[in-house]
């Protein structure tokens, strides 16, 4: 088919009045059949009103075309080519150099993705200077994919590409031809022979770290600085830092980039780590990688407070035996009413079940005067059962003095917002919680704060950070994570929009994912290591003495007691005396 294609384009262009440059179109359709998806609508770009060049081409080609003479060019004309058709496979005709570098920083505002560049020259060029110009302009402007067919003054057509990395040269715009079948489409970006490049980075434990020789960031290590010096290696490049300390990882906010992702938007860097959530505002101002991991956000606020420490001393049995009790005791008096009621005479008038049994019960010596053996067999029972619960008793006493008694955990944001001195966290939170009271003192965090933060909370602090749940992961007896997310999303590397090395970046990191070694970085759970001092989650904890705060519950029991003790002997001193009277 193709065959039949291209002696019908020899057919067309010989019948042609235009003998000069028929040879020049003849190859622009060819190259353009064979190296466009015919299925794909291609833009075809030209300055004059009439072109005999695109005529011819037009005449020739089979795939479906969008015209576009740009002598009325203006940004919202491309940017409505790019929205409605776009640039993905594009032709140019042209023939001069400042209206080429015109409409090429035009397309360069507005794409976001490398496309495939045909250049055709419509004069004959004189030297490769020419050529080599050409290429520079393209080259400034993010095109890397170009085809740039050119006819000399003796009609001779040649094919050539540039490479920009090349012989130890970064921004190499010598022209390099091709014949037909050579790839032409090469790589282009799989060795920058030790050129840089331009990294926005933000420092944030434990993802990215910086080290320094000489007052300059050589390396950076942490779980993305990781992947960045592997794609460095692989892709033979070195690295440059635009920035470090901007603190603040950005967004897109009424037209404008913010933060770190602003240095993408305004081409002042090539990549930007750490890694971090997609979301749409981003996407639309930068080339995100492959999403390589989830990032679970979450609430962290300190850990629950111990309370009620004098109370254990009132309630430290907490097994389920202690209704049990209540039960035995109401029945074994019951019972032993009954036997009296039904047979008093065997029993002294004196002899009171209710308050000796408790005597009883509280360790306590009485006197119980009967000649009721069904009885003295209830209170028998009664003795041993108090001896059982004692040790119940003194057992779970022990154990409640080694055990919290904590607060109730939060349940949700908004009941802990009220509970805290404040709330914040990083930047891009704030999207989840827009137009809610929430959104109103949300406190934003700095990056390089977020480890001091998390610290403060394990010290004890009373506030509450939304971060990543990597970040605390190992701190769950120091602090207190909300069990509901704010949110579960793909993080990946943002790269400068329309980068022509990004594709070779993604390959990297997709070849990562692959082989499983994203997953084997992430898993290494020392992240806590920088937080707290503490050698391994698996530690043995070595049991505390009591301390003399929680021994002197113990001490509020006895004092209790004894208040009960003379409230008692007040009730038998009244008691003893109105019998005496009477």
């Amino acid at each position: 088919m193709i065959r039949v294609l291209r002696i019908l384009v020899v057919v067309q262009l010989l019948l042609r009045n235009c003998y000069a440059s028929s040879k020049l179109i003849e190859t622009a359709v060819n190259i353009s059949i064979t190296t466009y998806n015919l299925h794909f609508t291609t833009t075809v770009i030209w300055k004059q009103n009439e072109s005999e060049c695109v005529t011819g081409f037009l005449q020739s080609y089979p795939g479906s075309v969008v015209l576009s003479p740009w002598a009325t060019y203006n940004d919202s004309k491309v940017r409505d080519i790019n929205e409605t058709i776009g640039f993905k496979q594009t032709i140019y005709f042209a023939n001069n150099l400042f209206e080429y570098e015109i409409i090429m920083e035009l397309i360069n505002e507005v794409i976001r993705f490398p496309i495939r560049f045909i250049l055709v020259l419509e004069n004959p060029v004189k030297s490769n200077s020419e050529i080599s110009s050409f290429i520079e302009v393209t080259a400034r402007n993010d095109q890397a994919d170009l085809i740039l067919i050119s006819e000399n003054d003796a009609g001779e057509v040649t094919l050539s590409t540039f490479f920009p990395y090349s012989e130890g040269v970064c921004g190499n715009y010598t022209p390099v031809f091709l014949k037909y079948g050579d790839e032409l489409w090469p790589k282009k970006f799989s060795n920058f022979y030790q050129c840089p490049i331009r990294t926005a980075l933000l420092e944030y434990f434990p993802y990215v770290t910086v080290h320094f020789e000489k007052g300059k960031i050589t390396s950076v290590g942490g779980y993305d600085g990781k992947i960045l010096m592997i794609i460095l290696k692989k892709l033979n490049a070195s690295l440059e830092v635009t920035s470090a300390y901007n603190n603040v990882f950005g967004t897109y906010v009424n037209g404008t980039a913010t933060g770190s992702i602003g240095d993408l938007a305004t081409e002042k860097a090539d990549i930007l780590i750490p890694a971090d959530i997609l979301t749409e505002k981003r996407y639309t101002v930068t080339l995100p990688s492959h999403t390589y991991h989830t990032v679970d956000i979450r609430w962290v606020g300190p850990k629950q407070r111990e309370v009620y420490d004098w109370l254990k001393f009132i309630v430290p049995d907490k097994t389920n035996f202690t209704y049990l009790h209540l039960l035995v005791y109401i029945l074994f008096v019951i019972v032993a009413m009954l036997v009296r009621k039904c047979k008093p005479q065997m029993t002294s008038a004196t002899n009171r079940i209710l308050y000796q049994s408790f005597i009883i019960l509280l360790g306590q010596s009485a006197k119980f005067v009967t000649k009721s053996w069904l009885l003295n067999s209830l209170f028998v029972l009664w003795i041993w059962f108090c001896f059982f619960f004692r040790i119940d008793y003194q057992a779970d006493l022990v154990d409640a003095l080694q055990t919290l008694d904590l607060e109730p955990p939060f349940e949700s944001i908004e009941e802990a917002v009220t509970k805290v001195e404040g709330y914040g966290g990083v930047e891009v939170v704030v999207d989840y919680y827009k137009d809610t009271p929430l959104e109103r003192n949300y406190k934003v965090i700095p990056m390089n704060e977020l480890k001091n933060y998390i610290r403060r909370i394990v010290e004890g602090e009373n506030f509450i950070l939304a971060t990543d749940i990597a970040l605390v992961k190992q701190l769950e007896p120091y602090v207190q994570i909300l069990k509901k997310r704010i949110s579960a999303t793909g993080a990946c590397f943002y790269m400068r929009p329309g980068w022509p090395a990004a594709k070779d970046v993604d390959d990297v990191i997709f070849s990562l994912v692959e082989a499983g070694f994203i997953e084997n970085l992430l898993s290494d759970n020392n992240n806590h290591r920088w937080i707290v001092n503490r050698m391994n989650a698996d530690d043995v904890l070595k049991p505390k003495s009591l301390s003399v705060e929680k021994l002197s519950t113990c001490f509020y029991g006895l004092v209790i007691m004894w208040v009960i003790c003379f409230i008692i002997l007040l009730i038998e001193i009244v008691h003893h005396n109105k019998h005496h009277n009477e």
